[in-house]
């Protein structure tokens, strides 16, 4: 068998952990390898463990290697220089962008793994520097990988289909089930710390949870299935059978999404929307299409709005004694990181250490009031300090240039990018949970690559 055929199996065979991989992002089974409590209460943020989508991703990451390596060494084979002044310029190493690209996400890497060493806690930061290395390997695999944009957006649409079913189901009979093998646990109105609407008016109501362990991060896996769904859409002339499928995925995760009451990610769609209209503005060929693409999401709102407009109104009011709370525990939490921060400005306290230095800073409190700050760029200023969230924001800068095409296309990149400040100025979960790492860095993935193939 030659280098090629041995390529192109692997290539083939390489597709489809991956399938599965994105098709079951969202299912949080988990190996528990160390419970930890914080004053009699389950320290849910330093529990120590692996899910088994992480165990396929590093599976998969090996084979990955292999074929890159393999496919790297096929190129150089079948493209020789064509002079002895060529090949002497082929040794040589050059600073092209995907390269510093590369030696940037390096560096955050080697620095996350490098402050275990003066971390308070070495396994939960080797955790969190573990968890984050697996996100850069995914997006790497997504973004240079065997599968194209269409097929990867396409299973990480059925899964997010999947999800707003579980999530319709979950809201509409105000019920949930546990199932420890897909790493389901059940939820109860009545039960504190539940995530609930409620109100002396309308009583208590259950927040979609999906298979997540809260509404909000379900929110934000939504948009991502519903803006990934949008670009396929876009696509349907290429997709004919998919064209038939979209919009029933499309309808479902809207009203999913809506069941969330998630407002980090009701904002974040409306702010992808409006900057997709503009995208679209001059594009008179597809105007039609896309207005027909609002028009299914806002009559979905609408329609569930006018239904539950109690809920609506006491969501977005805040004059309930549950939202009252949730702002007053984000603002405390602001007031929180910025004293965190000052325990270790340049280094930080440590990867996953958030929670440990609060409990450290004030060790008398409730253990179930340890929570990350919500927001993620304080978050990871606090547990890395300034030298690694400027590692991170020079990674940030770097696939911005990394994905330049023409004006158009640059546009679109960072509408798709910064239309997620919401979700990153307003909640933890894209740095402080492993589907917020991995689903971050698909999104990151896919849209870089999208826009590659932008006309």
């Amino acid at each position: 068998m030659t280098n090629h055929q041995t390529t192109t199996k692997l290539q083939s065979f390489l597709q489809y952990p991956l399938i599965l991989l994105l098709f079951l992002l969202p299912f949080p089974t988990i190996w528990l390898t160390e419970e930890r409590f914080l004053n009699g209460v389950k320290w849910e943020y330093g529990t120590l463990g692996i899910y088994a989508t992480e165990m396929l991703l590093w599976a998969v990451s090996v084979l990955f290697i292999i074929w890159y390596w393999k496919n790297w060494k096929l190129e150089i084979r079948n493209c020789p220089p064509a002079s002895s002044r060529e090949a002497s310029r082929a040794g040589k190493f050059g600073f092209t962008k995907n390269r510093v690209f590369a030696l940037a996400c390096l560096a955050l890497i080697s620095y996350l793994l490098l402050s275990t060493t003066w971390s308070l806690d070495h396994n939960l930061a080797w955790q969190q520097a573990r968890r984050v290395m697996g996100a850069f390997i995914l997006g790497f695999m997504l973004r240079l990988g065997p599968l194209t944009f269409s097929k990867a957006a396409g299973w990480f649409v059925a899964g997010a289909t999947l999800q707003s079913l579980l999530g319709i189901w979950q809201f509409l009979t105000q019920s949930t089930f546990a199932f420890k093998w897909l790493g389901l646990v059940e939820h109860q109105a009545w039960q504190a710390g539940t995530a609930i609407i409620s109100g002396p008016e309308i009583g208590r109501w259950l927040r979609a949870y999906g298979a997540f362990p809260h509404p909000n991060v379900l929110g934000g896996y939504l948009v991502v299935g519903l803006i990934l769904t949008t670009l396929l859409w876009h696509k349907t002339r290429s997709l004919p059978t998919a064209y038939r499928l979209l919009p029933i995925a499309y309808c479902l995760q809207s009203a999913a999404l809506f069941f969330t009451f998630s407002r980090s990610a009701w904002l974040t769609w409306v702010i992808w929307i409006v900057g997709w209209l503009i995208w679209h503005k001059t594009d008179k060929t597809r105007v039609g299409s896309q207005l027909s693409i609002v028009n299914c999401q806002l009559s979905i709102f609408v329609v569930l709005a006018i239904i539950f407009f109690p809920l609506v109104r006491t969501r977005i009011s805040g004059t309930a004694i549950n939202e009252q709370l949730s702002a007053t525990d984000r603002l405390s939490g602001y007031h929180e990181a910025g004293q965190l921060f000052r325990l270790a400005p340049w280094l930080g306290v440590g990867p996953g250490h958030y929670t440990l230095a609060a409990y450290a800073l004030a060790p008398n409190r409730p253990g179930w009031e340890y929570q990350p700050t919500h927001n993620v760029a304080l978050l990871m200023l606090v547990e890395l300090g300034i030298i690694g969230v400027s590692l991170f924001g020079a990674v940030i800068i770097l696939v911005i240039i990394s994905s330049q095409g023409s004006g158009i296309r640059d546009l679109f990149f960072l509408i798709s990018l910064f239309s997620f400040l919401p979700i990153f100025l307003l909640d933890h979960y894209l740095y402080s949970t492993t589907i917020g790492l991995l689903m971050s860095a698909v999104y990151l993935a896919l849209i870089c690559r999208n826009n590659n193939s932008i006309p």
